[in-house]
């Protein structure tokens, strides 16, 4: 169930960004900017309020940034696949 709602919401982040390949850290920085102003929607108590999206948005974010995590500590090499079996 977990993974559908990710990947609904993952759907939402990518109809927002375009069919152009967008970074890593562009697709955080976006889903920052919309968490931040979903929570200053909540704060001012705001009819359009969405709980649901809210806490998707939130977990979509949280795996992008450890997705980017992964990546950056990943050496360059073209070896990394050995790395990884170790």
């Amino acid at each position: 169930m977990l993974s559908l709602i990710r990947s609904s919401s993952r759907s939402l982040v990518d109809q927002r960004l375009g069919t152009s390949p967008s970074t890593p850290v562009e697709r955080i920085a976006w889903l920052e900017r919309k968490c931040r102003a979903m929570r200053a929607q909540a704060l001012a108590g705001h009819w359009a309020y969405d709980l649901a999206l809210h806490r998707n948005l939130l977990s979509v974010l949280e795996a992008e940034r450890a997705a980017l995590a992964v990546t950056e500590s990943l050496p360059a090499s073209p070896d990394r696949r050995r790395l990884r079996a170790a």
